[in-house]
């Protein structure tokens, strides 16, 4: 049976691996997509505290409508 082809970066074209690493541009400098994805899969340093309001939700509840 073949082996899959490798999933690559959109950003740097290299393989994306099942253990996150970073890979790095032709210039040298860290991907970012690769960067993001290693970050992303890092636990939170820090717990939540139960009905905090997460980043990235600016602050509205889940029902709340949205004002235009």
């Amino acid at each position: 049976m073949d082996t899959p082809a490798p999933t690559l970066c959109f950003t740097c074209g290299l393989a994306v691996e099942e253990t996150p690493r970073l890979n790095r541009l032709t210039n040298g400098e860290i991907c970012p997509a690769c960067r993001d994805r290693v970050l992303d899969m890092l636990p939170a340093p820090l717990p939540s505290r139960p009905g905090e309001v997460r980043a990235g939700t600016m602050g509205l509840a889940s029902d709340a409508p949205l004002k235009s």
